[in-house]
């Protein structure tokens, strides 16, 4: 028992199998480097975390912008892009906030700019004010005279210590100019053969006089010009001065050209003669526009006293009179507004000229019988658009204007009923009243309360009544005899035929000046049809060419004629002629008449013209007066023509 309990607390053996190379490396890795291990595995998680790599690097972002801040200035240039881009997205999306941002600093920014533009506009007045009255201004005005340069030109040159009228940045390998900055009021040479002819100048110096490695030129001089060069590693500056530069400003050119090569460097040297991505250093070639005068104690002039007080005057003038302007303008356009059937829709002043426009009842006061004393009617321009006023006053007016009522009746306007009262014409109530119940600005027209003047008028309504006349036709009664003239249909004829005057009171209908309209219709398409001829040539059974307009013009007028003949109870048939010249013989003239026929009689039924009223005319009767016409026939003869023949519907049966 003992015995087994001591074999079965005895280990295993040790694994005695022996370990390969690589394993026994790994073995002795874990026992050496085993907590390193886990440190370096915890670190790459951390790593190749995107989440924890971005919150690792936002704790250390701001202190290291503003340290590299602090170093240099090139964390400027790197963020510029992406804060333009994020200004105008913002602008782009939603520019008020940028705008309320800026909004305390603009009014004091243009008040600064303008202040000291008219600052530095007194101080040239004055300049030129004090040289133009001093002696030595008439010295300078004089040598302008002789030189023949501008008189402010001569005051510059001899108060001026010095001016940099232009700054050139030319790549120093290729000598090819990469941007240029100009002064204001400074004439402008060729950039381009400028940086040439400095590059020649630089290769001609070094190649004459074997100068040191690192000598440069550095100035240029004629006269009172002066060439500044400045060199760095891909470009150079040259800039061209007037008058005595100070050693000062080669430390400005200096800086501008250290800071183009720090934000342009890689620029300058991939450079393969595109200019563009260096148009951006502008900015830093304006730094080097630098000027600076001659000092010295100067007193204002008597003249610029003089002068601002005559400015003041003249300002308290024309301020007078453009505030007594004003009031007239006010007190005109008061009126306006006050004057019935006048609107006023806008008013300004404009190039010297007061502008009024609005709208204007053709009833109401003209405006400019409404100009105050004071106010010049040329300074008044007026567009007046005509519109009808709805007062009540406008609407009796234009009733009374429109009707001319005689003296007999009254027009009144009440609840918007136009009512009128008395006694007039019948004449002039029925032509009246269409005229005033349609009239802007009432709902109703009332005539019961007015007597009828006259008999005739009277008869004349009744017949008009009775008969419901078109509007082409004009009904009139005089001393009882009904009187018809115009227009009308065949139908309205007829039922004027059917009328039973008695009824009315009528004695006699006169229609002797009444036109059947359907039936000079129907004349002038017969007329239209029998002068129609649709030609062919000479010998054939071809229409010639354009024949193709002339039938499709028949086809219409015979379709016009079915409809015309139809309104008047008749019936139209259309006898189809075909006609020769006298060449050829007899028999075959007469074939070919008879061929041409059919063929525009087929050809017309195509086009959708009834059968039944086409008919082909026997020509036998009509050949032996060809054989005594002459050239007419000859030059006229080979066509197609049509006859109308009219039938009673009755007698078609």
């Amino acid at each position: 028992m003992n015995s087994r309990s001591s074999q079965e607390s005895v280990p295993p053996p040790p694994d005695t199998r022996p370990q390969s190379p690589e394993e026994a490396y790994q073995t002795l890795r874990k026992l050496i480097l085993g907590a390193e291990n886990t440190q370096i595995e915890r670190i790459l998680r951390r790593i190749e975390d995107p989440r924890r790599r971005t919150k690792d690097i936002s704790q250390v972002l701001p202190e290291a912008v503003v340290l590299q801040t602090k170093q240099n200035s090139r964390m400027v240039p790197a963020l510029r892009p992406t804060v333009e881009q994020i200004i105008h997205a913002s602008v782009k999306r939603d520019p008020k906030p940028l705008v309320d941002a800026l909004f305390p600093i603009i009014g004091p920014a243009i008040r600064k700019s303008v202040a000291e533009a008219f600052r530095q506009m007194m101080q040239s007045l004055n300049t030129t004010l004090e040289h133009s009255t001093s002696l030595k201004g008439i010295q300078w005005r004089i040598q302008a005279l002789r030189t023949g340069k501008p008189f402010a030109e001569v005051v510059l040159l001899n108060t001026l210590l010095y001016r940099v009228e232009q700054v050139f940045l030319i790549h120093r390998e290729t000598g090819l100019l990469l941007n240029h900055a100009v002064a204001e009021g400074v004439i402008v040479q060729d950039g381009d053969m400028v940086s040439g002819m400095l590059t020649a100048i630089n290769d001609f110096i070094r190649d004459s006089f074997t100068p040191r490695k690192n000598d440069a030129l550095t100035t240029i001089r004629l006269g009172e010009t002066t060439v500044v060069l400045e060199e760095g590693p891909h470009a150079y500056l040259a800039g061209v001065v007037r008058g005595n530069p100070p050693e000062q400003l080669r430390v400005v050119f200096r800086k501008a050209l250290e800071t183009i090569h720090l934000e342009f460097g890689q620029e300058l040297i991939d450079f393969d003669g595109d200019t563009a991505p260096l148009e951006t250093a502008t900015p830093y070639l304006e730094t080097c526009l630098r000027m600076q005068q001659k000092s010295g104690t100067r007193k204002t002039s008597p003249v610029i006293w003089i002068i601002t007080a005559a400015i003041i005057g003249l300002s308290l003038f024309w301020g007078a009179r453009w505030v007594r302007n004003q009031m007239h303008w006010t007190r005109y356009l008061n009126r306006l507004r006050d004057t019935p059937g006048l609107v006023v829709t806008q008013a300004e002043k404009r190039h010297g000229i007061f502008q009024v426009s609005g709208l204007r009842d053709p009833l109401a006061d003209n405006p400019a019988d409404l100009i105050p004393d004071g106010l010049d009617p040329d300074q008044i321009a007026g567009h007046w658009e005509p519109f009808y006023a709805m007062q009540p006053q406008f609407i009796l007016m234009r009733a009374r204007q429109l009707s001319h009522p005689p003296a007999s009746t009254t027009l009144t306007l009440a609840d918007n009923i136009l009512t009128a009262s008395g006694s007039a014409p019948m004449a002039w109530i029925t032509r009246n009243r269409p005229v005033l119940s349609t009239l802007p600005g009432i709902s109703r027209y009332d005539d019961s309360r007015l007597a009828i003047s006259d008999l005739d008028a009277l008869l004349l309504e009744k017949a008009r009544l009775r008969l419901q006349p078109p509007k082409t036709v004009a009904l009139d009664v005089k001393n009882g005899h009904l009187i018809v003239t115009g227009r009308a249909s065949h139908q309205w004829v007829l039922h004027l035929e059917k009328y039973d005057m008695t009824l009315d009171g009528i004695g006699s209908v006169d229609k002797q000046q009444l036109i059947d309209s359907d039936a000079v219709e129907l004349e002038r398409i017969r007329r239209d049809l029998e002068q129609a001829a649709i030609r062919f040539s000479r010998g054939t059974q071809l229409a010639e060419p354009g024949a193709t307009t002339a039938l499709d013009r028949t086809a219409r007028l015979i379709y016009r004629l079915q409809e015309a003949s139809g309104r008047l109870k008749t019936t139209a048939i259309v006898e189809i002629l075909g006609h020769t010249d006298v060449a050829g013989s007899e028999e075959k003239n007469r074939r070919l008449r008879r061929a041409r026929a059919n063929i525009i009689r087929d050809q017309l039924i195509k086009k959708g013209v009834t059968p039944a009223m086409l008919r082909i005319a026997d020509m036998q009767t009509q050949e032996a007066s060809y054989m005594k016409k002459a050239t007419s026939i000859l030059m006229t003869g080979r066509r197609v023509t049509f006859q109308i023949d009219l039938l009673k519907q009755h007698q078609t049966g």
